[in-house]
């Protein structure tokens, strides 16, 4: 049996106008994960090649965390990185 973890990944969207629906599409995916999720928009009035920032709160397997971070990483634009919190 995997252990569950309690872990934080930050997700920074370059141009969200154009690469958040995919985002969001990953995430809706890997909503049983999610437990909480805090979303900034750095240039409030930006219109082209925004930049935003996605903190989640994650509950799951340390390989579940790995493979949302992997899967976040292999989307155009997008960089994330995870933080274990309680092992």
């Amino acid at each position: 049996m995997n252990k569950t973890i309690l872990a934080t990944i930050s997700i920074l969207v370059k141009d969200r106008h154009n690469k958040s629906d995919s985002v969001n599409r990953l995430l809706t995916e890997q909503g049983h994960l999610i437990k909480a999720r805090l979303g900034v928009n750095l240039e409030p009035k930006c219109s082209s090649d925004c930049l935003a920032v996605i903190s989640l709160v994650a509950e799951g397997t340390k390989d579940e965390i790995d493979s949302l971070v992997e899967k976040l990483n292999g989307l155009l634009g997008i960089e994330a990185q995870s933080q274990i919190m309680i092992k």
